[in-house]
């Protein structure tokens, strides 16, 4: 983490994963997830993590049975590339969390559905993900995802 951060400079957050932890019993996946995050938080940055509950089903079973024990503080990023998945936003806002949707870049108007629902259940933030290796080979393509999200937001192809 402190070479990361050394590396980066001035960060507000820090992705812990979690999204490929499927080994530990519930018990040691919180304290896994409490660890990293003590340790962000005495670094003075946020953690953030994935959220597959909504996409996995016995990723469901694990989250009912952790979802009382994670700290509050860890942001919760919702991904579905598909469907959106408002009804798990409002379940985690209601439990206190901070909310991002990841609807991927493939469909410009599911980026825009998340955004307006998010923005109507509390939700803070968007992870734009493109799940190609950032390669030479795939830098237009890259660059390209960026260009369009960005033009639909901002009006601008910069």
């Amino acid at each position: 983490m402190d070479e990361l951060r050394a590396e980066l400079g001035d960060v507000r957050f820090f992705h812990i994963g979690m999204d490929e932890d499927s080994r530990r019993s519930p018990a040691a996946y919180v304290e896994a997830v409490r660890t990293l995050s003590d340790g962000l938080r005495a670094r003075g940055l946020r953690p953030v993590m994935w959220n597959d509950a909504a996409q996995i089903a016995e990723k469901a079973v694990r989250w009912r049975a952790v979802q009382e024990d994670i700290p509050r503080d860890v942001i919760q990023v919702l991904w579905d590339y598909h469907d959106a998945q408002f009804e798990a936003v409002a379940h985690l806002r209601r439990r206190g969390f901070d909310v991002w949707g990841a609807p991927g870049t493939d469909h410009l108007a599911q980026v825009v559905e998340w955004r307006r629902e998010l923005a109507a259940l509390g939700g803070t933030g968007l992870v734009l993900t493109q799940w190609l290796p950032c390669t030479a080979p795939n830098r237009d393509v890259l660059l390209d995802a960026v260009r369009r999200v960005g033009a639909l937001y901002f009006g601008t192809s910069q």
